[in-house]
């Protein structure tokens, strides 16, 4: 399998003058990008990891494991020391990266090079049920000054680890799927809203089958898998800023019956939800909802003159 580097820039500016830095000729990157693992007390967990510096120069990279948490925009905020639990304490302590089974705090790389390394946590008899996710960030410090300039650039990427300690159920969440029943002629459009309420990460697949009335299948959309954390809520889209799912193709006049497949990452099916959509011509949808509207003002104005008689 062909190796993908995912390249994440972090910089910390202490500048004097301003001066431009061109970030994306420097950095280091990491495969996978995030690690997921289901285990049970206890555990002895080995996970290899790739690391390559992009630049044509030697470098050296300083190590930090990293506890975090998500927001409700779904962005990482690392966990402060003093915030830390003892539970996550004591689990971060025995997280250790190994080359050439020598434990290893730091990276020295030649141009180019790649390190292979491996993750190693280890995990008690007496831990309890529990997430915890933490990120392992590779730095690389560059010191630059000159006369009219001073300047620290950190640059670094992170592989990002998602733990559930427990058993391995099937997830546990709640699922909103819906659309206009009536709409006019293009693209269909639809809300997906997925919350886990289980005890451990998911990993989601979802997948939109839409059909005609006839049951041929028209188009089939292949979400990108999604990792929900616990307690988290996510809104699914295909690249829209307003977090829709929104149909490559357009609709014309009929039925239509949009079915949305939820699947682990194992392609394991465990979940099914169909809605039925009209599409109408535009002209026709504003017919029925002036009928509607003019419908409702006489069955008032009945009820009225009926109050007035009485």
């Amino acid at each position: 399998m062909k190796k993908f580097f995912l390249l994440i820039f972090i910089s910390f500016s202490l500048l004097i003058l301003p001066k431009t830095v061109e970030a994306e000729q420097r950095g280091i990157g990491v495969y996978p990008p995030i690690i997921k693992i289901t285990a049970s007390a206890p555990s002895d967990i080995s996970v290899p990891i790739s690391v390559k510096n992009m630049e044509d120069k030697p470098i050296e990279a300083t190590i930090s494991i990293r506890p975090f948490k998500i927001d409700q925009s779904g962005a990482i905020n690392y966990i402060l020391y003093k915030d830390y639990t003892r539970e996550v304490s004591a689990l971060i302590e025995t997280v250790v990266l190994q080359e050439e089974n020598q434990n290893v705090s730091k990276l020295v790389f030649s141009p180019n090079g790649i390190k292979n390394l491996k993750l190693k946590i280890d995990i008690g008899k007496d831990q309890k049920e529990k997430d915890i996710y933490f990120s392992v960030l590779f730095l690389v410090t560059n010191q630059d000054s000159s006369e009219n300039t001073r300047s620290l650039l950190s640059i670094g990427t992170a592989t990002n680890v998602l733990l559930a300690i427990g058993e391995n159920t099937l997830p546990s969440y709640q699922d909103r799927f819906s659309s206009s029943v009536l709409t006019s002629e293009g693209n269909l459009k639809f809300k997906i809203t997925l919350a886990n309420t289980g005890k451990h990460f998911m990993s989601i697949k979802p997948q939109l089958i839409i059909k005609n009335v006839f049951g041929k299948e028209i188009e089939i959309l292949n979400l990108k898998e999604e990792n929900i954390l616990l307690g988290q809520t996510k809104e699914l889209s295909n690249t829209n800023p307003d977090n829709l799912v929104i149909s490559g193709k357009k609709y014309y006049f009929g039925p239509y019956i949009a079915i949305l497949s939820l699947n682990t990452a194992g392609q394991e099916t465990i979940s099914n939800k169909s809605i039925t959509i009209f599409v109408l011509p535009g002209s026709t949808i504003w017919l029925l909802s002036a009928g509607t509207i003019i419908i409702l003002l006489i069955i008032q104005r009945i009820r009225v003159k009926r109050r007035k008689k009485n």
